[in-house]
């Protein structure tokens, strides 16, 4: 059984399917699926890890684990960036260079990188510029 056929019959189940409709959907023999759900349920199994395929323990009334370990959890996000869902991007302008930029989560931020900060602090800046 592949990674992707246990998420799906994690999924499958979640929804309310029963065994036998999940085994037609999956092209898979009931007696996999049922065992499968066992080992999932003696576990506490809410889920299938997105990088590997082994079974995700989620503690109850917490928030749903989506991988097992923070080796997978890093390899899945290196492999996906286009997939992160950036809700808080800020625009600036560098009072130094002049660039429009953006950043993740930081409001305060001021300079558009390193040097321009670097610039940015010398007290002799404003009289002779760059």
């Amino acid at each position: 059984m592949t990674n992707e056929e246990k998420s799906r019959i994690i999924d499958l189940r979640a929804q309310g399917m029963g065994y036998r409709r999940i085994c037609t959907e999956l092209n898979l023999p009931e007696n996999s699926v049922k065992s499968f759900m066992k080992r999932c349920d003696e576990k506490n199994v809410t889920g299938v890890c997105k990088e590997c395929g082994m079974p995700v323990q989620s503690v109850p009334h917490k928030k749903k684990k989506l991988f097992c370990s923070d080796k997978c959890r890093n390899a899945w996000w290196s492999k996906n960036r286009d997939k992160r869902n950036l809700k808080v991007i800020y625009d600036f302008d560098c009072p130094i260079c002049g660039k429009r930029f953006t950043a993740y989560a930081n409001p305060h931020r001021v300079y558009c990188s390193l040097t321009c900060y670097n610039l940015g602090r010398r007290k002799s800046y404003g009289k002779e510029g760059l």
